[in-house]
């Protein structure tokens, strides 16, 4: 029953990573026609998947203490 909580964790973690890293690579536009190229960036797409992968991270090192202890 312990080793449940670290699993969650560590799995939730494992998915917020994959979201915000999806996120952040949603957020960017490239557009080339010939040698011209235009970029757009969206900066709330970037920041919210920023913030996802940051969440991820320690969700996944908190569960990995905590399955450790």
């Amino acid at each position: 029953m312990k080793k449940i909580l670290p699993i969650i964790l560590v799995l939730a973690g494992i998915a917020l990573i994959a979201y915000g890293f999806i996120t952040w690579q949603d957020s960017k536009a490239v557009l080339e026609i010939g040698e011209l190229e235009v970029s757009a960036s969206d900066q709330s797409g970037t920041n919210k998947g920023l913030i996802f992968l940051a969440i991820g991270v320690i969700s996944a090192i908190a569960g990995l203490y905590t399955w450790k202890k």
